[in-house]
């Protein structure tokens, strides 16, 4: 399309003399002090010299700028267009030479209209034009996967209050419950995002708070997303359906789950997952028809979480219909995949239920 070309444009040109550098470095470790020796790290550089007015996270580190993360800022309503040519016309200055602002403009912006591989293209291609490439980089993963590879980094970071609270959040892979979060600087912030980013997000960040039981920030979340106005979808639909079983109306939760899985769309696994999920605590055995379903999952997602999700789940599932030496066997190819204790609690199931 035209849009790709124009992409293709800026992020692979001018052409380099030289190979792309590698990936920007990962965010570095809080600052170590020994003695009277004290290693600094960038982190530590991008802020001011302490003084009683800076917010700092629980353990006593200094909070990230605000403005470093306020993405609501970097781009109009969609139903104005994403305004690229704006950004692009200032990308290079005279000479061709990468405008650093403009640089660093158009990677926020790209982050805004959830472009994340063009974003981190271009913080690739000119490493030394853009601001903060360390945490631009981190926005730009979670916008793809709704984590981020350098969530340890910002761990901290999760209980300052200001918008940099919501985006340590949705860096993690997974949150526990003794973890220091400011959860209302967190809603404040989600429900300030515009509409197409807390469509988004919040599926994300609401499983987040559900899977160690927060309901009540769960529901905030998705009340946010609703008034967000827009139309329901199958992320929307599976994270009511999540709701649902969090809060012990799983029949309702399983209505809304075989609807996706009907879909066949690209949610389909997790849907089909956390139907089995469902239908497990309720007691009941799983249909026949679904066990080839979620051997094709475990084989199309082999090495993935879903899919130890879904090798757990065959072996369950085998164990409700009464397949015991079919429960068995996959015990013993689960090996390497599941980790052990789980191996051994399951084959305990397994001899009890036969």
């Amino acid at each position: 399309s035209q849009f790709d070309r124009d992409v293709a444009e800026v992020t692979l040109a001018p052409a380099p003399a030289t190979p792309l550098p590698e990936p920007v470095r990962p965010l570095p470790e809080p600052v170590v002090e020994e003695s009277h020796v004290a290693v600094q790290s960038s982190m530590d550089r991008a802020f001011a010299a302490d003084t009683p007015d800076k917010p700092v996270t629980a353990s006593g580190e200094r909070c990230i700028p605000r403005e470093l993360v306020d993405v609501p800022s970097w781009g109009a309503e969609m139903s104005d267009g994403a305004d690229l040519g704006a950004f692009r016309s200032s990308l290079l200055g005279e000479f061709d030479v990468a405008n650093g602002e403009g640089v660093t403009g158009l990677v926020r912006h790209y982050i805004y209209i959830t472009t994340e591989a063009e974003a981190l293209a271009l913080i690739r291609y000119y490493p030394d034009a853009v601001e903060r490439p360390d945490i631009l980089s981190v926005l730009a993963e979670i916008m793809d996967e709704g984590q981020s590879s350098q969530a340890s980094a910002l761990y901290d970071q999760m209980g300052c209050d200001s918008a940099v609270a919501l985006w340590a959040v949705l860096a993690q892979p997974v949150i526990k419950k003794g973890d220091k979060i400011n959860r209302p600087a967190l809603l404040r912030s989600f429900s300030a995002l515009p509409a197409h980013l807390r469509a988004h997000l919040g599926g994300w960040l609401a499983e987040r708070f559900l899977e160690i039981e927060d309901t009540l920030t769960a529901k905030s979340i998705r009340a946010a997303m609703e008034r967000a106005g827009s139309e329901p979808n199958d992320n929307s639909t599976l994270l009511a359906a999540r709701m649902d079983l969090a809060e012990g109306t799983p029949l309702d939760a399983i209505e809304k789950l075989d609807e996706i899985v009907e879909s066949g769309n690209a949610l389909m696994p997790q849907a089909l997952l956390t139907r089995v999920q469902a239908s497990l605590e309720r007691g009941e055995p799983l249909e026949a028809d679904i066990m080839p379903l979620i051997d094709s999952i475990r084989f199309e997602l082999s090495g993935s979480e879903l899919g130890r999700e879904a090798t757990e789940a065959g072996i369950l599932g085998a164990i409700s219909l009464g397949m015991f030496d079919d429960a068995f066997a996959r015990l013993d190819d689960a090996a390497g995949e599941l980790e052990p204790e789980r191996i051994t609690q399951l084959r305990a199931g397994a001899y009890d239920a036969a």
